[in-house]
């Protein structure tokens, strides 16, 4: 599968030459300030808006080696959720108790 190098979902815009990511806002496109992990997070879920993934998949999709515990993973998950919402996206990310997290699809 080809993944294109930007990948849009709503207002969210993921650039993965320059692995950053920004919201199409008003004003202009307002930059995401995430951490490599957040990144990591933020782009994998993009690249399949609407999928719920399970915690486990996502720490070996995102993370080399063993991978860091749950509890790090939820922590990564709650500072990239509060960077959305300071965007006014923080909508786009949802939990799914007792399973794992989505990025909401917003593509039409």
């Amino acid at each position: 599968m080809v993944v294109p190098i930007e990948i849009r979902v709503g207002k969210l815009i993921i650039d993965r030459d320059a692995q950053s990511a920004c919201v199409d806002a008003p004003t202009g496109e307002k930059e995401l300030n995430l951490t490599i992990s957040e990144y990591k997070l933020l782009a994998h879920m993009a690249r399949f808006p609407g999928r719920v993934f399970l915690r486990a998949d996502l720490i070996d999709a995102c993370f080399s080696g063993d991978g860091p515990l749950e509890t790090t993973l939820n922590t990564h998950i709650c500072n990239m959720r509060a960077k959305l919402t300071d965007a006014g996206i923080g909508d786009y990310l949802e939990c799914r108790r007792s399973v794992g997290y989505r990025l909401a699809d917003k593509r039409g």
